[in-house]
């Protein structure tokens, strides 16, 4: 997985991960050059999870609630999980 992320050159890019948990996926793609990274859950204990992760880490990931199908926002997102 490591080299197919590499291969699609993520530097500068957007990604947001819909169903994110505690955040894991998304705080690792930031690692990969992404310029912006957002988590989305509706589970609140996740998010919290993720924002102490976000925290511990040093990354600059935000982590939200979603709690509709489709997010007005996804077009500004070129890489969704």
């Amino acid at each position: 997985m490591t080299d197919a992320l590499r291969r699609i050159d993520l530097r500068g890019k957007s990604v947001v991960q819909v169903g994110c948990n505690n955040g894991h996926e998304v705080l690792s793609l930031a690692s990969f050059g992404v310029e912006r990274c957002l988590g989305i859950d509706q589970a609140e204990g996740f998010l919290a999870q993720a924002k102490e992760l976000n925290r511990i880490s040093g990354q600059s990931v935000s982590a939200g609630q979603f709690l509709f199908p489709h997010p007005p926002f996804c077009g500004h997102w070129p890489y969704c999980l």
